[in-house]
């Protein structure tokens, strides 16, 4: 009997805002302990301090902590957009309280040292939150504007119609197809012969995968907004993808960095890619209905045409269409 083989535990990352939960309720416990316990009188002279009381500081500590927390939370959700370098800032905040605390209770010849340390400080968080939000409010309206072109463009529109009338939801490019789009001079391919009609579905579908490509250089180096492409193209980034499954394999033959961006678009708002996934074993991929299907694709391969509009009906619908000219002949 062959023993069932025991699936090894997934390393799951912890989430992040689980991480802050605990060190907001880690500071908040440690200070109002440590508050308790100073006004409750607990002698702590037993252990020898060298130059303040760590009791004290501990206290401070942690305020310091959950006021730096807290204003990470507070900061990060108002203004989303300087989550970036938020950390860096909280933990200055942190230090100057900190600092602060120091330098009130056991230097205060510093006092004037430490007024101007905390309002640079205010100072230089101020400029940057502002640099940080009109930055983003212009990265946004840049990326509105490329979206509403994308909808207006006749381009954009027209190539999406020549992939979208053969190539619909559920269906994707022959494999051969894509071979012979990126190596036409193989010897298979001599008799081979494309009616303008899949030679505009072949060429809109490329068209749209580099539009995506660009997109995607564009979040990469944060010069597009995210949130707002994620929410006009996610649900459509599935199914160009899977569209053209074969032509990406293809291209990144040639070179890995071809269509790079659509595996990452979609690794980052699905969690997965379709190409990266089944790579190495396209049979496995679900890729829905192939088009030309494989009897039309040996077809084209001999040199035959094949007609994809005007495709023989049943005797019911050629009877229907002459009855319809009769009429309107009449």
């Amino acid at each position: 009997m062959s023993t069932p083989s025991l699936s090894q535990p997934e390393n799951k990352k912890i989430p992040k805002k689980n991480i802050l939960t605990f060190f907001l309720g880690f500071f908040s416990a440690s200070g109002i302990l440590l508050i308790i316990a100073r006004m409750l009188g607990v002698d702590f002279n037993a252990i020898e301090l060298s130059s303040f009381q760590l009791f004290e500081l501990g206290i401070a500590a942690s305020i310091s902590g959950l006021i730096s927390l807290s204003i990470y939370l507070v900061v990060s959700k108002v203004y989303p957009d300087t989550r970036k370098l938020l950390p860096l800032f909280s933990s200055i905040i942190f230090f100057i309280i900190v600092t602060g605390y120091l330098v009130l209770r056991y230097i205060p010849k510093y006092q004037i040292a430490l007024s101007i340390l905390v309002t640079a400080t205010l100072i230089g968080m101020g400029w940057w939150i502002q640099v940080m939000t009109t930055a983003a409010s212009s990265r946004r309206s840049h990326t509105l504007n490329i979206v509403l072109n994308t909808r207006i463009s006749t381009v954009y529109q027209d190539n999406l119609k020549k992939s979208s009338h053969l190539f619909k939801n559920g269906r994707h490019i022959a494999k051969e197809l894509a071979e012979w789009r990126d190596n036409p001079d193989k010897p298979e391919f001599k008799k081979l012969k494309l009616g303008q009609e899949l030679k505009d579905a072949i060429n809109g579908t490329v068209f749209i995968l580099n539009y995506f490509e660009f997109l995607a250089q564009g979040i990469k180096y944060d010069d597009l907004d995210e949130v707002l492409l994620k929410e006009c193209f996610s649900g459509f980034l599935e199914n160009i993808e899977r569209r053209g499954f074969f032509i990406i394999i293809e291209a990144q033959k040639t070179n890995p960095k071809n269509f790079e961006g659509i595996i990452y678009l979609s690794k980052r708002w699905r969690g997965e890619s379709l190409v990266e996934n089944c790579k190495d074993a396209p049979e496995k991929a679900q890729l829905g209905i192939q088009v030309p299907s494989k009897e039309e694709v040996k077809k084209i391969m001999r040199g035959e045409k094949v007609c994809f509009k005007n495709k023989p009906t049943s005797k019911k619908t050629r009877a229907k269409k002459k009855d319809k000219t009769k009429n309107e002949k009449k």
